[in-house]
């Protein structure tokens, strides 16, 4: 050390250093040289206003006064100025004091709900493959079959179905041709098919048709739908001179079939029984406010209905049914509105859900606005319905046939929606003894089940809750013989009285019922999706389901979240609340509580609260957001599920 001097520089340089670290002031400091150096407090203080918006501000106010013009800064969305529950950071520029935003960042809740609506959609696609049916083919050049071999070992030619599975461009879907360019088999995109040397007509098409996963041969002649084959497995269509010829399989039997082509009005020759599909109902059942979509009949040859129509007018629908009303039957198509019953007639006929010789004749009978009383034995609608019966049953016997009401199609209890308990069950059970008794007089018959469905608009009565689904629900349950639960309404397309349907709504109601009805002609029993056991431990309640196909789905986007998809607890002192419900992989429900709970009588609810004068449908009345996994399509092709029931189910 060379002295005092620089002993005095040293102790001066320690003093400016101690200055600029641990200064509290906000200033600069004389390092010498005419040079100076912010403190570190200082220096802080400028990387807080340059970089604002890394820490939110608890106030878009406080961020202005505590940056400067230039600067970023960020405050929690819900402090934002147009606040979102789905956003968790809003983003603005200081620009001369006003808030300038910038951008957000959403919350993890937004990420999770977008991962599952992301899923969802995956999971509700169709598959890709364009035809399972085939495990080996033979393709054209681009790579379409013509010739495939079925998976259950069945070969066939693929052309002759109609058009619209492939896409490709010009006249033809599929076209074979001699060197010179003249077709000698070609099959149109309007669905002709054109063989050299055999004549053709625009307006008789013959094609396949495979809902039921084997082949029958159908037909279009001047706008109707006839239906050629109900059994066998059936292919190779060809239709000229009044003539349609076929390939048909039945066991291991192959053989080429010739029919005359089918006159409107006449009933297939493979007709040799009828099954009488009746429905009785309140409006919904008629298709009130619903538009008519069921222009062309479905199976002209094989589905009819009544002289007067598949439904009656309000007036006629209040006086006894003259003989001229029922006689002679007609082609079915719909009349005054799509009463859902026109596509669950055509349904069971698409679906091979009929016996192979069976026709169906369908009828509504019903008034709008009526209690199950004033539908029921003594009733203008029920003397209508026996009356109708009576001559289709007179009917059958003249022609040779065999006559059966396989059910009775029930849709009903909204104008029940205030009845005291039990009183819906008890009218329930009477109406099928009574129908029973007196169909059965007419037919031979034992027993006469009743499909129903339950009713998912009580909360337009300014209620929260009804007695009536709950029992339609315990009337199948507790009478598997007698009735059939297809399942609750929620999910369908409402008018915008949210209490009866449009004419989609109509055709998805009966192509809910389909399933069940197909079960009641077969004498079988058919459950529909709902809770079967309620089992707690401590804050926990597994909740076991039955589904009709496959596995039980939560699914938020064909019906919107009412809380907890749509699932309550319930006891004497409504000590816990469900917190969470989680859907798991083996057809449960987990539910969390928000604590033990101490209340007598524990009972879960699902779907069984509204909220008083909302609207029935998907996204404002009693609903649920469990259904399960069934892969059918209505007529339009869009996919239906069976939801959960309206339940309320005691706790173990």
């Amino acid at each position: 050390m060379s002295g005092p001097t620089d002993l005095a520089r040293l102790t001066g340089t320690i003093d400016i250093l101690n200055e600029i670290t641990i200064s509290p002031e906000i200033k600069d400091v004389d390092v010498g040289n005419g040079e100076s150096r912010p403190t570190v407090t200082k220096a802080l203080s400028i990387a807080a206003t340059q970089f604002g918006g890394a820490m939110p501000y608890t106030s878009i106010e406080e961020a202005l006064t505590k940056t400067v013009s230039g600067t970023v800064f960020s405050v929690p969305s819900k402090l934002a100025l147009s606040p979102d529950p789905l956003k968790y950071i809003d983003m603005y520029l200081n620009d001369e004091g006003a808030p300038v935003p910038l951008g957000d960042y959403p919350n993890g809740f937004a990420n999770r709900l977008s991962i599952n609506q992301s899923s969802l959609a995956l999971e509700l696609a169709p598959s890709r493959m364009l035809d399972t049916r085939y495990g080996w083919g033979v393709a054209d050049e681009r790579g379409y079959p013509i010739l495939g071999v079925k998976n259950i070992g069945v070969a066939t030619g693929i052309f002759d179905e109609l058009p619209g599975l492939f896409f490709l461009s010009g006249e033809w879907r599929y076209v074979q041709t001699d060197v010179n360019g003249i077709v000698l088999l070609g099959h149109r995109w309007d669905g002709t098919t054109v063989v050299f040397g055999v004549a053709s007509d625009a307006n008789v098409v013959p094609y396949q048709v495979n809902d039921s996963g084997l082949s029958d041969i159908w037909l279009l002649a001047n706008g109707m739908n006839y239906q050629l084959t109900g059994a066998g497995n059936n292919w190779d269509p060809v239709a000229s001179d009044g003539v349609v010829r076929y390939m048909s399989r039945v066991g291991t039997n192959v053989q080429q079939v010739q029919q005359d082509q089918p006159v409107y009005g006449e009933v297939a020759p493979y007709v040799r029984n009828w099954l009488h599909i009746l429905s009785s109902s309140q409006s919904l059942g008629l298709g009130t406010h619903s538009e008519i979509l069921t222009t062309q009949p479905p199976v002209a040859n094989r589905v009819f209905t009544i002289a007067v129509g598949l439904r009656q007018s309000d007036a006629l629908q209040a006086v006894e049914l003259a003989p001229e009303s029922v006689l002679p039957l007609k082609p079915l198509v719909s009349n005054l509105q799509e009463a859902p019953h026109a596509q669950l007639c055509a349904s069971l006929a698409r679906h091979r859900d009929l016996p192979a010789d069976a026709g169906v004749i369908g009828s509504c009978h019903g008034i709008g606005a009526t209690t199950i009383q004033n539908l029921s034995k003594g009733t203008v609608s029920y003397n209508n319905l026996i009356a109708t019966v009576t001559q289709c049953k007179a009917d059958a016997t003249a022609r040779g046939y065999g006559y059966e009401v396989p059910f009775v199609d029930w849709i009903q209890g909204e104008a029940n929606t205030n009845g005291s308990q039990g009183a819906y069950l008890t009218a329930l059970l009477l109406l099928q003894s009574d129908l029973t008794t007196d169909i059965g007089a007419i037919s031979g018959q034992p027993n006469i089940p009743l499909v129903l469905c339950q009713m998912s608009s009580w909360t337009t009565k300014n209620v929260t809750t009804s007695y009536v689904p709950h029992e339609q629900l315990q009337a199948a349950l507790e009478n598997p013989t007698k009735f059939i639960c297809a399942g609750p309404k929620y999910w369908l397309d409402y008018h915008t009285d949210g209490v009866h349907l449009t004419g989609k709504g109509s055709v998805q109601l009966g192509a809910m019922h389909r399933a069940p009805a197909a079960a009641a002609i077969a004498r079988k029993t058919w459950l529909p999706t709902y809770c079967t056991k309620a089992v707690r431990t401590g804050v926990v309640v597994t909740l076991s389901f039955h589904t009709p196909v496959g596995a039980l789905v939560r699914d938020t986007a064909n019906v919107t979240d009412p809380g907890n998809l749509g699932l309550r607890w319930i006891d004497s002192t409504s000590s816990a609340t469900v917190l969470s419900a989680q859907v798991n992989g083996n057809n449960t429900v987990t539910l969390t509580l928000s604590g033990v709970p101490s209340g007598a009588n524990p009972r879960v609810g699902i779907a069984d609260i509204g909220i008083s004068g909302a609207l029935g449908g998907p996204t404002t009345g009693p609903r649920s957001c469990l259904r399960d996994s069934n892969t059918e399509l209505d007529v339009f092709g869009n996919p239906f599920y069976n939801w959960a029931c309206h339940q309320i189910i005691s706790v173990e």
